[in-house]
């Protein structure tokens, strides 16, 4: 196992960095084999512990959002919308792991309720 204070480097790395809104991103995204791999560190990104890592986990929660209620949204999450949007929801539900009395996890779990509606819809 990694230990916890070099995955949340990368974690926070990769994240960071795909929320930075570099031009072209989401264009580089063109196989299922490279969303489901960058989902991979967004969604380990929500399971970080949310007292030292509420950014990076906002972060998550920008760039899923932005996938699920946005136009703009890589060709394999456009061409198989159910199959990532379960996916997502999947690795949202870590958000409501429970993680101990921090002030920070209440706000992001009510940041988290905009994408309900979109939930409703598929």
């Amino acid at each position: 196992m990694i230990p916890l204070d070099t995955r949340q480097t990368i974690l926070r790395e990769m994240v960071l960095h795909l929320d930075s809104n570099v031009p072209g991103m989401v264009e580089t995204l063109t196989t299922d084999a490279h969303v489901k791999f960058t989902m991979e560190f967004i969604g380990a990104s929500l399971g970080l512990p949310l007292h030292t890592n509420c950014d990076v986990a906002e972060a998550a929660l920008n760039i899923y959002e932005s996938w699920l209620l946005d136009s703009r949204k890589p060709g394999p999450i456009q061409k198989n919308e159910e199959f990532y949007c379960r996916e997502i929801f999947s690795h949202l539900s870590l958000l409501f792991r429970e993680r101990g009395p921090y002030p920070h996890s209440k706000v992001l779990k009510a940041s988290f309720l905009p994408v309900f509606p979109f939930a409703q819809k598929h």
